[in-house]
């Protein structure tokens, strides 16, 4: 089982989820909007970009429609490696 985080808790976030295999585990929602975190999307914790490390998933699915926001989280991404 492959273990995954979805970076965006909003509507693109929830359809990833849906369209995921049975065989990846969502072990995070990742969203840079505070409000969210501590938060949950079906049982799933909503969490910061801080806790990436932390966490260390096989793979992130980046679930955002704006290019220049997709920009930055892959910036962040890569930060955080």
């Amino acid at each position: 089982m492959k273990n995954v985080i979805i970076w965006g808790a909003g509507q693109g976030g929830r359809m990833v989820y849906n369209m995921l295999h049975s065989e990846m585990r969502v072990l995070a929602f990742v969203d840079n909007n505070t409000s969210l975190h501590g938060s949950k999307i079906y049982g799933i914790p909503v969490v910061d970009t801080a806790e990436l490390p932390k966490i260390r998933p096989d793979y992130i699915f980046i679930s955002i429609l704006n290019n220049e926001a997709c920009s930055l989280v892959k910036e962040q991404i890569v930060k955080t490696e």
